[in-house]
């Protein structure tokens, strides 16, 4: 059922002017529409077309009036050309805004992702040290002549290769030495969180979303064009809705030029897919911030170590100091020396028992 009567909602239909209906109505209206035996067995029962004078629109509306309310829906749809077109013209139309809004929002994060990874000054920082390391573990290994670039994908194996020690990982190592050299380097991840959430952002599928909302508005211009004279609605909406795919090609575009030389940058292959750029990117922080993590832990567990150590230390030192003191001289009095050992009643006994020659 609709707030307004069905001769007003076929207008509407006809002029493809949704109105304030939601999308979920406009779809529930298609699948309403008569289909041919439907609109055949409507015909037959309506009164013939006659000429238009009160009396036989009267009549019609008569017959109308007795039908249940989805055949007076199909009903006044027979008088509209294309219905099942045009209200597919007006679901797009109701479908544009939250479908051109998510595309620019998906637009804003990569540009802003893209921006973040190209001005990062601690990602800059954190691999030349990442190619200093790498460098030196080659000469090392006489792996021959330093390279003057490092990829994403390379810094994902420092997680895996071991360093000096056969022990510690690369990456740890990699940490331990920005620790001391550059702490500053250690919160990069801050720097990055916009792209942390791009890789969900495909450049391919928001170039064929923008394609398909232009050909669809296409097709409506064909019909607007066809079917509404003057200025209605629809025309309006067309002419508001090129402006704006528009401006998204053009975001786009330089969204791409922009990922094209961030590729250039880093040295990456140039046919590099962005999702995978942003998801290597991605994994690596994790697994810098897994390495900061455990290098913290064992540096907290050594200095632990280290304090149980000189507490240690100071105790033993402690104790060997009492050991050392100097033992006083006991009396030669045997009386004396025994009182030194029992207990204050029995050296009483024995001062009584000298003082009377016995024991």
């Amino acid at each position: 059922k609709y707030k307004q009567d069905y001769k007003t909602l076929a207008q509407k239909i006809d002029t493809m002017d949704p109105g304030d209906m939601c999308e979920t109505e406009l779809h529930a209206l298609r699948q309403l529409l008569p289909s041919k035996d439907e609109a055949l067995a409507i015909r037959s029962y309506l009164p013939p077309p006659a000429a238009a004078d009160d009396e036989s629109s009267s009549e019609k509306e008569d017959a109308i009036s007795k039908l249940g309310l989805c055949e007076k829906y199909m009903a006044s749809m027979l008088a509209v050309d294309n219905a099942a077109l045009k209200l597919k013209c007006m679901i797009y139309r109701v479908q544009f805004g939250g479908l051109v809004q998510s595309l620019e929002e998906d637009i804003g994060s990569l540009q802003e992702a893209l921006s973040c990874v190209r001005n990062s000054d601690r990602l800059t920082r954190l691999l030349l040290f990442a190619l200093k390391l790498g460098n030196t573990l080659n000469a090392m290994g006489g792996r021959g002549k330093d390279v003057v670039a490092i990829t994403l994908d390379s810094l994902l194996k420092l997680h895996e290769a071991k360093a000096f020690d056969k022990k510690t990982s690369v990456l740890q190592y990699l940490v331990t030495i920005i620790d001391k050299n550059d702490k500053d380097i250690l919160n990069v991840s801050t720097d990055l969180l916009p792209a942390l959430k791009a890789e969900r952002i495909m450049l391919e599928l928001l170039t064929k979303s923008i394609a398909d909302l232009q050909e669809g508005l296409d097709s409506i211009q064909n019909m607007t064009d066809e079917h509404c004279k003057g200025n209605t609605p629809m025309k309006s909406f067309v002419s508001s809705a090129d402006t704006r795919l528009r401006s998204l090609s053009c975001d786009v575009q330089k969204c791409k030029q922009a990922y094209a030389d961030l590729l250039t940058y880093f040295g990456e292959n140039p046919k590099m897919p962005l999702n995978e750029f942003f998801s290597t990117l991605a994994r690596f922080i994790a697994m810098f911030e897994s390495a900061r993590a455990e290098v913290r832990r064992l540096q907290e567990a050594k200095a632990r170590k280290e304090r149980r150590n000189k507490a240690a230390a100071a105790a033993a030192a402690k104790g060997s100091s009492i050991s050392k003191r100097t033992i006083p001289v006991q009396d030669d009095d045997p009386t004396t020396r025994l009182a030194s050992g029992r207990s204050a009643v029995l050296h009483e006994i024995l001062q009584r028992g000298g003082s009377t020659g016995k024991v």
